[in-house]
């Protein structure tokens, strides 16, 4: 099996994953912040931290960001990783202009770029 088949096997296999969390961000943003959490810190894999930043936390900011920033900054203030984290999220349509204001203050360029 090739390296290509073995990853989209792997995705596969873990989709039911995947799925479960976007139905956290669209209707459960506590536990959704809890597990995007819990995930970061469980790794520092530049793969799996580029797929959260891009995918589950852009996600979450664009639907839930207005409410969650001054948590973002909070946590900011003593947590690089987290803002690295941040500076992998791509600035959307749905975000406000103060909430990506507030966003480009706290991000740093993710270490994965």
């Amino acid at each position: 099996m090739s390296s290509a088949e073995d990853e989209s096997s792997e995705y596969e296999k873990n989709f039911w994953a995947a799925e479960r969390m976007f139905k956290l961000v669209e209707n459960n943003p506590e536990e959704a912040w809890i597990v995007l959490n819990a995930i970061r810190q469980a790794t520092d894999d530049d793969n799996v931290l580029a797929h959260l930043a891009a995918g589950h936390l852009e996600d979450f900011i664009n639907e839930h960001g207005e409410k969650f920033i001054d948590r973002f900054e909070e946590l900011a203030k003593n947590d690089e990783n987290f803002r690295r984290l941040l500076g992998g999220v791509w600035q959307r349509d749905k975000m406000s202009d103060n909430l990506c204001a507030r966003l480009k203050v706290i991000a740093l360029p993710p270490e994965w770029d």
